[in-house]
């Protein structure tokens, strides 16, 4: 299940569109930096004294996402996706593109283009 927020960071005021998408645990810790200053924002799900940190929930927001704003891809088993919003990808089916000058930028891919590892 996927939760659709937007939040603002309370160092710089940037708005983010925040996709959260939920496991099977009972408790779920989520963290990321705002792309525009680096506050640290975190919150957890499933814990009774659990609080947002770094940032407050913009209301009267309503999915979907317009790509308007910075985009944050959260999810706990798979990599967190910062960059533009596009609907339909989800951060589990890309893989990271690491060559030289391409810091962070990931490709969406799908499971006959992947190369699993076994590590012993």
């Amino acid at each position: 299940m996927n939760l659709c927020e937007c939040f603002r960071c309370i160092t710089c005021g940037t708005e983010i569109d925040c996709r959260i998408g939920l496991s099977n645990r009972d408790v779920q810790p989520f963290q990321f930096a705002c792309p525009n200053c680096e506050e640290r924002i975190s919150f957890v799900f499933g814990q009774a004294d659990a609080e947002l940190l770094g940032a407050e929930k913009v209301e009267g927001f309503e999915a979907p996402f317009k790509g308007d704003k910075p985009f944050v891809d959260l999810h706990l088993d798979f990599p967190v996706y910062v960059g533009e919003y596009k609907m339909g990808m989800c951060s589990g089916l890309m893989k990271p593109d690491t060559l030289l000058g391409e810091n962070a930028r990931q490709i969406e891919v799908s499971d006959d283009q992947t190369t699993p590892y076994l590590f012993r």
